[in-house]
């Protein structure tokens, strides 16, 4: 069983998960900095142009011309007998299935899924990589109920 990201799902994606680790800290620092000197107003201005700008620059790149036989594979997961394989542009991480110490979503900012494995690290990513009906069929088939399980 597979499971892809669409160009809109990943947009919407990139957008969640760079506001809460990117955006919200930085802004957080310079809107401090802003309280401490009056002069630095347009340094908040400007950071808050420039980190938002690029990061909705690329989403939008990713979402308008990610297409086509160059098309980049921003997030997939394949699930078969053996093993679990989790496709993050380019980079594969995978888990045997004998491995495999069941899934976790955490609560938090932002929020994440957590795929146990009992080989080594455990494998994380964001909760909104896909669509919410992919989701609900990919806890199905991995028996994900909101916590690490022996499976």
């Amino acid at each position: 069983m597979e499971f892809k990201q669409s160009n809109r799902q990943g947009f919407f994606n990139r957008l969640y998960v760079h506001f809460f680790l990117y955006a919200v800290p930085q802004l957080s620092g310079v809107a401090l900095v802003v309280t401490l000197s009056e002069s630095a107003i347009a340094s908040l201005c400007q950071s808050a142009v420039l980190l938002i700008g690029f990061n909705l620059a690329f989403a939008l790149w990713l979402l308008l011309f990610n297409s086509g036989s160059g098309r980049v594979e921003s997030f997939s997961i394949v699930i078969n007998q053996d093993h679990l394989t989790i496709n993050e542009f380019g980079h594969k991480h995978t888990i045997e299935r004998e491995h495999f110490g069941g899934c976790k979503i955490d609560s938090g900012y932002p929020k994440q899924v957590r795929l146990g494995n009992h080989n080594g690290c455990d494998i994380h990513f964001s909760y909104y990589a896909l669509s919410s009906a992919q989701r609900a069929q990919l806890f199905k088939e991995l028996g994900c109920d909101g916590r690490y399980g022996d499976r």
